[in-house]
């Protein structure tokens, strides 16, 4: 991928045909699709796993327990930004994740025009059409310039969207922290930290890095307790 298109992202990513496609129509298959969406997580996460993949899959699991879940609603838009912040490989189609995007209120999302011609966004704004050969040949309009980039099929348009609507600009990364802030918070952090680290060598974390390693090409590194 070239041009403005981000190098971010994981152009050509497979899909996964077994996650069920939101809305959903029964409590399993919202079950199902957290399932799918918390070992994704997990498996990102090679360490023992990470303090923050544990509060991340609890938060998920309470989405269920709350019980939001009704027939055919859209997705909650927190799990919606997690989805797009790790790529979650869904098999959506242009057509569905943009009735995502629209449904759950993202600002400027896509918007089909003559069909099957999609605009989004503004400074820079965007064009996709299909391409005759398979695939979408995208326009980038900024302030007087254009620009055109392809997309190999349907898979990339959605990861593109998924690039454009998910929050890259989260604290504290991408702001200013006070130092005494940091250093206020050090101490109960360095307490956590070692919890933390006899919480991981319990049965249950051990056994998950013990089945997934099995299951996992010897290639990548994974964590154990430090």
């Amino acid at each position: 991928m070239s041009g403005i298109l981000a190098t971010s992202v994981p152009w050509g990513r497979p899909v996964v045909s077994a996650i069920p496609v939101p809305p959903f129509w029964s409590p399993e298959e919202h079950r199902r699709f957290l399932d799918l969406l918390q070992l994704h997580i997990a498996l990102i996460d090679d360490g023992a796993p990470t303090f923050s993949t544990k509060v991340l899959n609890d938060l998920l699991d309470r989405s269920l327990v709350e019980g939001w879940w009704e027939f055919g609603d859209p997705l909650d838009p927190l799990i919606l930004q997690v989805c797009m912040t790790t790529f979650f490989p869904v098999p959506w189609t242009p057509l569905q994740f943009a009735k995502v995007l629209n449904s759950t209120g993202e600002y400027n999302a896509p918007v089909a025009h003559r069909g099957d011609v999609w605009h989004w966004e503004f400074d820079p704004s965007y064009i996709a059409t299909p391409r005759q050969s398979g695939g979408w040949e995208v326009e980038v309009r900024n302030r007087g310039t254009s620009t055109v980039e392809t997309l190999a099929g349907d898979g990339d348009l959605v990861l593109l969207w998924m690039e454009h609507y998910r929050n890259q600009f989260a604290h504290p990364a991408s702001q200013a922290v006070e130092r005494a802030d940091i250093q206020a918070l050090l101490p109960a952090v360095a307490a956590i930290q070692e919890v933390h680290v006899i919480d991981t060598a319990r049965t249950y974390p051990t056994g998950w890095r013990s089945y997934r390693n099995s299951n996992t090409p010897d290639t990548a590194p994974h964590g154990e307790p430090q």
